[in-house]
């Protein structure tokens, strides 16, 4: 049986080396499932008094968003031992990339959401026009640093992000004037 997994090369991998990268697609899963748990019985024992329906969201979020992250892990950690044509291997590496930050981002996001949302000690509310700016920040520098990982020159973008945002602060000056107004009474409290 062994001989029959070592004479068989199917893509320039033997069978045996397929079965190693299963069961290293498996284990990876089963480890990141056991780290997940770890961490959300950590977080429900750490903060046991606060709101309940914000940290069941939390969970809720984490568990959502980090589930596609660990199959990728998984996929990633598998095809890193098999033998991939450089080609392929760097096509996998960059869409692992984005396949990532991507959920990363979302989970920042549900994050800022949730925290919104949720009833502060401070009765302080969050505008949800503000929750949406922020929440596009968030995605502007993702997607910064996606194209950064690709390859792309992202600092010729910055600079002229940087210049437009002096010419519509210029353009601005009152209402910049009241938002700042705004987050240092929203700070102050």
């Amino acid at each position: 049986m062994l001989a029959y997994l070592n004479d068989k090369i199917y893509f320039g991998n033997t069978l045996k080396d397929y079965a190693i990268a299963l069961a290293i697609f498996i284990g990876v899963i089963i480890l990141i499932t056991i780290i997940r748990k770890i961490i959300i019985s950590f977080i429900n024992k750490k903060f046991p008094n606060t709101e309940q329906i914000t940290m069941a969201d939390v969970i809720h979020s984490f568990k959502k968003r980090l589930l596609p992250i660990t199959y990728i892990i998984a996929i990633y950690s598998s095809l890193s031992f098999l033998k991939v044509n450089e080609v392929a291997y760097k096509i996998i590496d960059k869409g692992i990339v984005i396949f990532i930050s991507i959920f990363v981002i979302l989970f920042v996001t549900d994050f800022i959401r949730i925290y919104s949302l949720s009833e502060n000690k401070n009765k302080v509310k969050i505008p949800s026009g503000l929750v949406s700016v922020i929440q596009g920040f968030i995605w502007i520098i993702g997607l910064l640093f996606i194209f950064s990982n690709l390859g792309y020159n992202v600092s010729t973008f910055i600079t002229g992000l940087g210049i437009g945002g002096v010419a519509i602060a210029l353009a601005s000056q009152a209402i910049l004037g009241d938002l700042f107004n705004y987050f240092v009474i929203l700070f102050d409290k």
